[in-house]
């Protein structure tokens, strides 16, 4: 996991995301970034990976509303979109349940990724 982490951090580092773990209580279950993707234009959350054997567990709904609040408490955002590869249903099963909807568009990557949005009032 070391060799992800220093990844996923420089990654951030060199894009201006914010990253942050994601904890239960003393232990690490995953980890997420957020932020202004500039080649967008458009607040994003950027990444949210859970460890496989804490999927299923109900972690999904109350992580991803916490990164919504603080990325609207950050940046005071009027929407957020997300991709999730197209055939992560357990993925847009939980970001549908926080409000995501499907835009149309597709972002073009090693996978197909459908793009979400969360409007906010």
């Amino acid at each position: 996991m070391g060799w992800f982490k220093c990844v996923f951090l420089g990654a951030c580092q060199v894009f201006g995301f914010t990253p942050r773990a994601i904890y239960d209580n003393e232990t690490l279950i995953g980890f997420t970034s957020h932020g202004f993707r500039k080649e967008h234009g458009r607040y994003e959350l950027i990444s949210m990976m859970l460890g496989h054997q804490f999927h299923g567990k109900g972690y999904g709904k109350p992580i991803v509303q916490a990164i919504v609040n603080e990325m609207v408490e950050m940046y005071n955002c009027k929407e957020i979109l997300l991709s999730v590869i197209h055939d992560n249903q357990r993925a847009i099963r939980v970001y549908e349940k926080v409000g995501f909807r499907p835009t149309g568009e597709i972002e073009k990557g090693f996978h197909d990724e459908p793009i979400y949005c969360l409007k906010l009032s």
